[in-house]
């Protein structure tokens, strides 16, 4: 029997595959020993800012981000938080209830 399968269109080949996949791996590997590996590890590390000083409170703290977003959705989500309890259960619950009705759905259409 030989490790070439056909099926609708489909090529299986696993000898194909794994040479194809080392033949790649090796070109990789090949491009990564021409590129440079040698910068400067203090100034090349840090975020290139047009020249500028850095300053702290040029970046923004993690509420302020996002602060249009939840205020615009400020009602959905404390209807939200009220609903969660942090129980892993109720979590599974909700995920297996959506899976029911999704599947119920499925077999009806």
């Amino acid at each position: 029997m030989s490790s070439l399968f056909i099926f609708e269109g489909t090529l299986w080949n696993p000898t194909l595959f794994i040479a194809l996949f080392a033949g790649i791996l090796t070109l990789l590997w090949m491009f990564n020993k021409l590129w440079n590996h040698s910068y400067n590890k203090g100034q090349q590390e840090e975020p290139f800012i047009s020249g500028n000083a850095e300053l702290e409170e040029m970046h923004p703290k993690a509420p302020s981000i996002y602060w249009g977003f939840f205020e615009a959705f400020k009602g959905f989500y404390s209807k939200m938080h009220e609903m969660h309890s942090n129980a892993v259960n109720d979590y599974v619950f909700w995920f297996l209830l959506t899976l029911v009705i999704i599947l119920l759905i499925g077999v009806i259409i």
